[in-house]
């Protein structure tokens, strides 16, 4: 039995994923909370030991979601504590996958710097005064839209590799591959979807913000990502899900002979 027998909309992939948000919400809320926990605790210890934590950390939560995700799509109970021991043994596996992705978003911005810097340099010198100010300001800030479209476009061709190296075994190099191939099979959909969840978080910080004004601007602001993560988790696992089973026939069955194989207890 095909999981999808016809390609879902993006609209139906983003409801389904808030129908999987509202059903667990409780379980998933629960990780992404242990999550930044985690991440801050190890800040307080070292701060380089929380800049990489959070990135062991985030894995850790990608992967679990995605397992959880699968086994609640096949009706399937799944503990947490099951899905996160799982997790945790396949993250080394994604951030080798990952840190060419990492080195790639540092070396495309660094260079855009490096290739923009004379040339905006030599016009900053060309006025003076309160004008020059405003000019550096306007700059700084086009050169953060820069590197963040930068990071936005490489994070999305390489947002299935979690899927890839939990649910198909790929490593390295290979991971990246079939993640740029499963986008580009459904490219359409996948745009479509980010812009429909760009109009779903839009909905959230007036929201929490008014939290902010009693708890600080700080709380306010994690809240907005622990709230948020959870449905970016969840669509991306079917949006991977949509399309494996309209390029490789995925079934149901297949993923139950997945989960059952990554959740087994050591022996």
């Amino acid at each position: 039995m095909i999981i999808v027998e016809e390609r879902l909309s993006p609209v139906e992939i983003v409801r389904r994923a808030l129908g999987l948000y509202q059903a667990h919400a409780t379980v998933l809320l629960g990780i992404c909370v242990a999550a930044y926990v985690a991440e801050h605790a190890l800040g307080l210890l070292w701060g380089p030991l929380g800049f990489v934590g959070s990135f062991v950390v985030d894995g850790v939560v990608d992967l679990t979601i995605t397992l959880l995700a699968i086994a609640w799509f096949l009706d399937t109970d799944l503990p947490a504590e099951t899905a996160l021991r799982a997790s945790a043994g396949e993250v080394a596996a994604l951030m080798s996958a990952m840190l060419p992705i990492w080195i790639l978003t540092l070396a495309v911005s660094g260079g855009v710097l490096l290739a923009a810097g004379p040339a905006i340099t030599a016009f900053f010198h060309r006025f003076d005064g309160i004008t020059q100010l405003l000019l550096l300001m306007w700059g700084v800030v086009g050169l953060f839209v820069v590197f963040g479209c930068i990071a936005s476009i490489i994070n999305m061709l390489f947002m299935f590799v979690p899927q890839a190296v939990l649910v198909e075994g790929n490593r390295w190099t290979a991971a990246l591959d079939r993640s740029v191939r499963l986008l580009w099979s459904n490219l359409g959909t996948v745009l479509v979807v980010q812009l429909l969840l760009l109009v779903v978080f839009a909905v959230v910080p007036p929201l929490v913000f008014p939290i902010g004004k009693l708890l600080g601007g700080k709380v306010a602001v994690a809240i907005v990502g622990i709230v948020t993560q959870p449905l970016h988790a969840l669509t991306v696992v079917l949006l991977y899900l949509d399309s494996r089973a309209q390029n490789d026939d995925l079934d149901r069955q297949d993923l139950r002979r997945t989960i059952e194989v990554l959740t087994a207890p050591a022996v």
